[in-house]
Formats: C-alpha cells, structure tokens, sequence
C-alpha cells in the first residue's frame, strides 16, 4: 500500500529508530515489510509474464524456476550523468545520489538476504548498458526471455 512506501526505503533504517517507530505503531517492522514485499514478489513471479526491479527481487526469486535474474551495470561517469538528466540534479548532487544508491543498494542486500549485490553467480544474464546501450541491452534480455521460453512455463524477469 501507498501508505508504507515512506517506510520501505532500500537504505536500511536506524536500528533505534525502526524500533521506536515499529513500538509506537507507526508502522510494521522493517523484517516485517521486507517479508511482506518478498511474499509478493514470489506470488507475482509464480504467475509470470512479470519484471521485478530492485528490493531484492534476484534473492527472492532465486529458488523459483523459470526466471530469468538480470544485472544492468554501466561506467560510473555515464550513471551520474544519465541520473543528473533524469532527476534534474547537478553533477555533484548526481554524483553523491549514484554513490548513496549504490551503497543503500549493497546494504539492503547484505542486511536481508546475507548476499554480495556484485556477487555475478546471482545472475544469469550481467549487461554492460556502457558498452551496447539500452536497445541492445533490451534485444538481449528478450533473446534471453526466448531461449528461457523454451523450458516450459518460463515466468518471470528479476532486474538490478
């Protein structure tokens, strides 16, 4: 629901403050919300024909046959200026914001899966959009989807 979306950061919160919060009921626990989101996102893949992005969705769905796990990666210096276009950021601000998403990103899988984000044995597919772009990154997740398609019942894609 909407109303937790403030509550589920992929920073992980402040031990002290997650539980002050959780005590004075403002919101579930953070274990709680992070199992909440991870039922839904097996659920979701179970049913296929779904992309799931970020929270985990690798870690999650790593039991789960037929997925398709895939990494986008790219040169810093391209991030922080496709992130200064996107949100209207300042080099240095882009900068600062894709070094605090990389690290909030690392800590969150680390925290609540016990894994490595760089881990490359997570995934099954790792593109440099770097070095081929987001076209052909795209053509080759889907020639991906397709060789995947031919185990029967290929469900679900699962992106970082």
């Amino acid at each position: 629901p909407m109303r937790l979306k403030r509550f589920m950061p992929e920073a992980v919160p402040s031990g002290v403050s997650d539980v002050v919060e959780e005590m004075f009921g403002l919101h579930p626990s953070t274990w709680t919300l992070v199992e909440h989101t991870a039922d839904t996102m097996r659920r979701l893949a179970r049913l296929g024909h779904v992309v799931l992005v970020g929270r985990g969705a690798n870690a999650v769905t790593a039991g789960l046959p037929n997925v398709l796990h895939v990494r986008l990666v790219g040169p810093f210096a391209a991030r922080c200026k496709h992130a200064a276009e996107f949100y209207k950021l300042s080099p240095e601000e882009a900068e600062r914001f894709v070094r605090e998403n990389d690290r909030t990103r690392a800590q969150y899988m680390r925290r609540y899966f016990h894994l490595d984000i760089n881990d490359p044995l997570q995934y099954d597919l790792t593109i440099n959009t770097g070095r081929v772009g987001f076209e052909s990154a795209t053509q080759m997740i889907l020639e991906a989807l397709g060789e995947l398609a031919k185990i029967p019942a290929a469900t679900a894609l699962a992106v970082k």
